[in-house]
């Protein structure tokens, strides 16, 4: 019953967000493009809230002083469940973009809303196609805006990690911008991979310091971050 009243609520909680969206197009189109970073900022953080508010869980950010400030950065979270990306909105005061796969871009209600969050899509099955979205990144963070990729590329089964894909890390090698590693536990006690039933959970987003991605591989990146962001949620599972 707590997943179909939920459900029932996020649907609702989506129908009005269309106000937001007409409102977006209408500050691009009269060149207000600050206001429009400004309401999207408000409108992502505000849904990422509710997301979770729905579904009865609570969230404890921690590490906020390890954020780079007057930068953009390269945000590299493991990845539990769907409800990750919520966690986030919610750790970052900064107007975040997100790298994603193309097929986001068929979903219904989201692939209206990832253009305006300037995200990123990768065409996986395009080489060519997908170094051309990362240099997008590159250009993004060398203007200032952060970018969150889960370096994993698919959620955990089972709560231990996969591979850090050290393609994953290009972006911030060539804007010669920071690593930020984030470790994010709990979402998965929310909605596990291949199951729609929802439940509460005590989410805790860990905020690692940031790596410098300069004069270093984006093997060793991957390594590195991995490495630190398992140590964490290992912390964490021992309390």
């Amino acid at each position: 019953m707590k997943s179909i009243i939920f459900y029932i609520k996020l649907f609702f909680a989506t129908l009005r967000l269309n106000k937001d969206y007409n409102e977006a197009h209408r500050l691009i189109r009269e060149g207000r493009i600050k206001e429009k970073e400004d309401l999207i900022k408000s409108v992502a953080r505000s849904w990422g809230k509710k997301t979770l508010d729905l579904t009865g869980s609570t969230i404890e950010v921690i590490g906020k002083e390890n954020i780079p400030s007057g930068e953009g950065f390269l945000i590299t979270p493991n990845h539990e469940s769907m409800f990750d990306i919520s966690a986030v909105l919610m750790a970052f005061d900064q107007n975040l973009s997100f790298v994603t796969k193309e097929e986001n871009l068929k979903i219904p209600f989201v692939s209206k809303w990832l253009p305006l969050l300037d995200c990123i899509a990768i065409d996986r099955s395009s080489p060519k196609s997908a170094v051309k979205s990362l240099m997008k990144g590159v250009k993004m963070i060398k203007t200032g805006k952060s970018i969150v990729i889960f370096p994993e590329g698919t959620r955990t089964a089972d709560g231990t990690l996969g591979e850090f894909k050290a393609g994953s890390f290009k972006i911030a090698q060539k804007a010669s911008a920071k690593v930020l590693p984030v470790a994010i536990i709990g979402t998965m006690d929310i909605m596990k991979k291949g199951s729609f039933k929802i439940s509460s959970s005590k989410v805790t987003v860990s905020i690692l310091k940031p790596i410098d991605s300069t004069d270093i591989s984006t093997n060793e990146l991957a390594s590195m971050t991995k490495e630190l962001i398992e140590n964490e949620k290992n912390k964490w599972r021992n309390k």
